[in-house]
């Protein structure tokens, strides 16, 4: 989760900075340039604002007047800083970006990051990207961690087509999925439907599987308090309120996250699944998942053993029922190893166990007698429970 400035992507052609915090790169005759505005009434803003609204869904959008507001005052607020920064091709203004940094956690989190949809071909997003990056590079700003969110839209827990769209681009740019019910509070103080679930997103450096609970909640806190909560003081009619709503979300998180030491991250594969979360525990993942196979493989030799022994010691039908409960036990234990690690759905996790447990039984048949009559009764299961 700690940021390197040698570990973000970058184009393959080379930049070349120059004043009033302008960067530009030339590739195949198009001149892709940044430009930060530090004036609401600056040149050029109110089209990057227009642009802004009309790529942005309602639900995730803050007002523009908002905006505005913040560019006009952020600086009473030092060492935080805000930044808004048009995109252009070459004179055409066809990108957004809108971060804040925060001095105390060394982060940027990033509000905003638009293309507008005419343009959204040809690499522009990482091109948007990397200058972005290079941009925080020659401002030299100290950062330890970066962060993003992706809001559903949906008003369900379930991401829309566009959210998962955008987190895979930015998973393509280095950031991972955390898998926390993470809330995105509501945005000003007439909008309730904006409080919605969304991703929450940490740029890593590596392959960083997890990140620690008490990083996690620090950067949660200092995304609410630090800039939701500071941003909305001067502009809602009850600031108190709204700040006893964000620590209410807080303590949801944190209590959903329970007593977990590390939680996942997981890149984008099962976006649609990341609630509710999933703790790594006290262990790292990987010493969990070697754990996991330890524990089945040690249980499957210890059913093998006790299935020889029924074998021996019961009649026919009780060596029968032994054997298929054994294997039921074992093609379980199975499933709930792959089921931790591929995250299966009810319908695919229903179809593996029967699966395994056919193979299982197959593979003891071989060795063991009595297995075959559970074999035979477990087919016969099979065919009745599917109208064959």
């Amino acid at each position: 989760m700690m940021y390197h400035r040698s570990t973000w992507p970058s184009g393959s052609s080379e930049s070349v900075i120059t004043g009033g915090y302008r960067m530009s790169k030339r590739i195949s005759e198009r001149s892709y340039s940044l430009r930060r505005y530090e004036r609401s009434s600056d040149p050029g803003f109110a089209e990057a604002l227009a642009l802004y609204a009309r790529n942005t869904h309602p639900e995730v959008r803050a007002d523009s007047r908002e905006i505005c507001y913040w560019l006009d005052r952020f600086a009473e607020r030092a060492p935080d800083r805000f930044y808004c920064l048009g995109f252009f091709i070459d004179r055409l203004q066809v990108g957004y970006a809108q971060f804040v940094y925060l001095n105390d956690l060394h982060m940027v989190f990033f509000d905003y990051l638009v293309v507008d949809r005419d343009h959204r071909r040809n690499s522009t997003f990482f091109e948007l990207v990397d200058h972005v990056r290079r941009f925080i590079e020659q401002e030299q700003l100290e950062v330890r961690v970066t962060v993003a969110e992706v809001g559903f839209t949906s008003g369900s827990d379930q991401p829309t087509r566009e959210c998962v769209l955008i987190a895979r681009l930015l998973h393509e740019c280095g950031f991972r999925t955390v898998e926390v019910p993470y809330v995105q509070p509501q945005l000003g103080a007439r909008h309730p439907e904006t409080e919605s679930r969304a991703v929450l997103m940490l740029y890593s450096f590596s392959d960083n599987q997890a990140v620690r609970t008490d990083l996690l909640l620090s950067i949660v806190r200092a995304v609410y308090f630090d800039h939701y909560s500071a941003w909305y003081e001067p502009l809602v009619p009850d600031p108190a309120a709204y700040k006893r709503r964000v620590q209410a979300l807080l303590d949801d998180l944190q209590h959903r996250i329970g007593n977990a030491v590390d939680v996942r991250l997981n890149g984008v594969e099962g976006l649609d699944r990341v609630h509710p979360p999933y703790p790594v525990g006290s262990q790292p993942i990987a010493s969990k998942s070697r754990r996991s196979l330890v524990l089945y493989l040690t249980g499957v030799v210890a059913s093998a053993i006790a299935t020889v022994i029924a074998s021996r010691l019961s009649d026919g039908t009780a060596a029968v029922a032994a054997t298929t409960l054994i294997t039921l036990s074992c093609a379980l234990g199975l499933l709930l190893c792959i089921k931790r690690e591929f995250r299966l759905t009810a319908r695919a996790a229903t179809l593996a166990f029967l699966a395994i447990a056919l193979v299982y039984l197959c593979v003891l048949a071989v060795y063991v007698p009595t297995a075959r009559g559970a074999l035979r009764s477990f087919v016969s299961a099979l065919k009745a429970a599917f109208g064959k």
